[in-house]
């Protein structure tokens, strides 16, 4: 055949896939047709690894893609790297009738023997190697005319090695990168599902007020004692709004000196001060078309309220050292501690900006203001620092820790909460929780009596949740919802508590 119709209709199949497999597939389909050729090998050679990684056999019937790595003596592998740069690629699997160790490589590969065969070196990104490789029909060979017809093949079988290689990189990495992302986003919602615990119990009026709101862009102002999770309400009105695929921007208010308040809020051009020596996006910038949660913002001081006013206002920024304003669009959530009215009154706090940020006030319950949810939130919050701490089994808990918990007065709330929990599990060794050192005066163990028998050991987690939850059935009669059912005397949403019982097996009736 003539050498230039080969090579173009060779090359025509060569480059017709970035798949390996189907690439080489087309080549052998048609190259079965003019010349005495049955299959093809493709393997890799890995320095790092001392191996062939075979990738491709393909014969005129079908290809099957490999993925099997073959340790190779050293005395190969020094052989394959002084070919590097060699302008003769080609060898014999047998020379002077005798196996060359590549064809030695391949029958080990392919455990049988292969009788005649060549292999073509190919240069893929300039320092890996590839091997391919070609045998003839059975009983014939590959006579010189044949062999000068493959070596013609050697350019555009190297690129299009080097590009599917290449491909197949890029394939894996956006495969696991998309992996990773699923993994995040779970890992993610799952926090932030479970963060918000009480949603149906004690926090259950806090979310009819955020499902009422979320969906509008009025400004939003979260009231509550330090502690109570004012942040994880911001972020749940966030993810249940137009704007959860935008940014969610936290603003630490009392963490920002005032010095440097107009800087970190609405960001300064290159050369505005000393030391401005690129453009900086502030807070508001970065919450382009989301939400931007204003934490403690009865820190602030009079200039920075008169600012903020401002942007409420007219819904513009301006950098320091711009000459014009920039629009933004931005839900804004604030959130504070302090009593802002009395802050009006004793003139510390603006009265215009009050009204601005007070359009929808949600006060947030602190923590003994709802002991209905302690239940819930030791179950939450065992299980989640047992888990990051590395505990595998659910530790267990003093016959009186629901008792103890409820009668603390949790100044600092529900993190207060959470950090006395983990605490007391890393005293625990991660079995059970140690509470007596960390709640001393709220009494020692007191026994229970559950179905006339004394309970002496300690219970599991999931121990205490079934006893309260059974302890409630029989008081209700059995009865789970409505006047007098289970699910108010646990301060519970009946569909809350169906579900938890049937997780625990507690039988209904």
């Amino acid at each position: 055949m003539d050498r230039n119709d080969f090579f173009r209709e060779m090359t025509l199949r060569i480059s017709s896939s970035l798949d390996l497999t189907t690439a080489m597939h087309r080549c052998i389909a048609w190259m079965g047709t003019v010349l005495p050729v049955r299959r093809m090998l493709l393997a890799l050679y890995e320095p790092e690894h001392g191996a062939a990684r075979f990738l491709v056999d393909a014969t005129r019937e079908r290809a099957t893609s490999l993925d099997e790595r073959l340790s190779l003596p050293p005395e190969l592998r020094g052989i394959i790297e002084d070919l590097v740069g060699s302008p003769a690629l080609r060898t014999p699997l047998v020379q002077e009738g005798s196996r060359t160790p590549v064809g030695a490589m391949i029958e080990s590969f392919l455990g049988e023997a292969r009788g005649s065969g060549w292999t073509m070196l190919l240069e893929v990104e300039g320092h890996k190697l590839a091997m391919l490789g070609w045998f003839p029909v059975l009983g014939q060979t590959l006579a010189p005319e044949h062999r000068e017809l493959l070596a013609s093949l050697h350019a555009p079988f190297s690129l299009a090695v080097a590009n599917a290689l290449s491909h197949r990189a890029n394939v894996e990495l956006q495969r696991a990168l998309a992996e990773d992302n699923r993994v995040l986003r779970r890992r993610l919602s799952q926090l932030r599902d479970g963060e918000l615990v009480g949603r149906d119990s004690g926090l259950s009026g806090v979310m009819r007020m955020v499902h009422q709101v979320a969906s509008l862009t009025t400004p939003v102002l979260l009231l509550g004692e330090t502690g109570v999770g004012k942040d994880v309400v911001a972020r749940t009105i966030h993810d249940l709004s137009a704007r959860h695929g935008a940014p969610f921007v936290k603003v630490g208010c009392g963490a920002m000196p005032d010095g440097l308040m107009d800087s970190e809020l609405f960001g300064h051009e290159r050369g505005a001060f000393t030391g401005a020596v690129r453009a900086h996006q502030g807070y508001f910038e970065r919450a382009a078309h989301g939400t931007i949660f204003l934490d403690e913002v009865g820190e602030l001081s009079l200039p920075a309220q008169a600012r903020l006013l401002d942007v409420l206002q007219t819904h513009e920024i301006e950098r320091v050292g711009a000459e014009a304003r920039t629009q933004v669009d931005i839900r804004v959530i604030a959130a504070t501690h302090r009593d802002l009215e009395q802050m009006v009154e004793d003139g510390s706090f603006r009265r215009d900006l009050w009204f601005r940020l007070s359009v929808f006030p949600i006060r947030i319950p602190a923590l003994r203001e709802r002991p209905q949810d302690i239940p819930l939130l030791l179950q939450h919050f065992v299980e989640r620092h047992a888990r990051r701490l590395g505990f595998g089994s659910s530790p267990r808990l003093p016959l009186d820790a629901l008792d103890r918990l409820t009668r603390h007065a949790w100044p600092g709330n529900i993190r207060e909460f959470s950090n006395l929990i983990e605490r007391a599990l890393i005293l625990g060794n991660g079995e059970h929780l140690v509470l007596d050192p960390l709640l001393p005066g709220l009494g020692g163990v007191e026994l229970r009596r559950v179905d006339s028998a004394t309970v002496l050991a300690p219970m599991t987690l999931e121990q205490t949740i079934t006893q309260a939850i059974e302890g409630a059935l029989r008081r209700s009669g059995g009865k789970v919802s409505g006047p007098g059912g289970a699910a108010v005397l646990l301060g519970l949403h009946p569909n809350t508590l169906r579900s938890k019982m049937k997780k625990l097996g507690i039988a209904t009736g």
